[in-house]
């Protein structure tokens, strides 16, 4: 069901744009890079609203954990709805908050802190604990996982049973996908410095958006030069942002259009990848 395979890092950013996560994702007030960022933040706000229904949980809370559900599950009709059949759905740092995927590595770690307590008892092979401590480069969420126990937690809400409710919502966040790769570190980095940028010329701040892109250029660079997979496409697009980056604080009208292509090229190399061309988002 999941992969977790964690390489550790430095410490994690927490990039600006996860305000997105309050907003209605076909009514941003910046311009969306499309149906991957979209779906992304939908996720986000899914998983979110799942962290929200245990901590209530916790609490004795039911109404407002039931709520909350409800919320998760409408989230995931309208990321169903836009994934063309995607059963897994990429979520970029660039848009979420870190403490979104907190609670899901704790439960994740939880669980196989106790796979390793079985196993010693039983003079087995131990499970690898993955305690997280440094970046990551590749999430995703399972709806599959999410709806059956979304549908779950909400009818144990309603006959009130909170235990049975808890372990369901444990179930979405077992369903979630973390991969960190030291090799993938720049390729992440890349995305979250074009992100960056287009939040700084949103804002008219060309001096960020100069500094964001040389960022990205440079991780771009350090990709490129390690013989990955897009090597050569990396080394291509760090030329293009290079060019365009010599004038574009005089020259801008397109800014971010462009920087929305450039995401959506990186966005292509990650492991995770929709079945079929992504439904538009508008």
């Amino acid at each position: 069901m999941r992969r977790l395979s964690i390489f550790l890092g430095a410490a994690l950013l927490c990039v600006p744009c996860a305000s997105h996560l309050n907003a209605n994702p076909t009514k941003q007030s910046v311009q969306s890079a499309g149906s991957k960022e979209d779906l992304s933040v939908l996720a986000g706000k899914m998983l979110d609203q799942t962290n929200l229904a245990r901590v209530d949980i916790k609490n004795g809370n039911t109404n407002s954990a039931l709520r909350h559900v409800e919320q998760a599950q409408a989230d995931l009709r309208d990321i169903q709805a836009r994934s063309n059949g995607a059963t897994m759905i990429p979520v970029y740092q660039e848009f979420v908050s870190i403490s979104m995927l907190q609670p899901v590595i704790a439960e994740q770690n939880a669980r196989a802190n106790n796979a390793n307590r079985q196993a010693a008892a039983a003079n087995q092979k131990p499970a690898v604990v993955h305690q997280v401590a440094g970046d990551y480069t590749d999430v995703a969420v399972s709806t599959k996982v999410a709806q059956t126990n979304l549908q779950a937690a909400k009818a144990a809400l309603e006959r009130h049973d909170l235990k049975q409710a808890d372990l369901a919502l444990s179930d979405v966040q077992q369903g979630v996908s973390i991969e960190s790769v030291e090799a993938n570190m720049p390729l992440a980095r890349a995305r979250e410095n074009l992100i960056l940028a287009r939040t700084a010329a949103e804002k008219g701040n060309w001096t960020e958006v100069h500094a964001a892109l040389t960022a990205a250029s440079k991780a771009l660079a350090t990709y490129g030069n390690e013989n990955r997979p897009h090597s050569a496409d990396a080394k291509s697009l760090q030329a293009q942002i290079d060019s365009y980056d010599k004038t574009v604080q005089q020259n801008h009208n397109d800014v971010v259009a462009k920087i929305n292509q450039w995401w959506n090229t990186t966005s292509n190399w990650t492991p995770y990848q929709p079945a079929g061309q992504l439904s538009a988002s508008r």
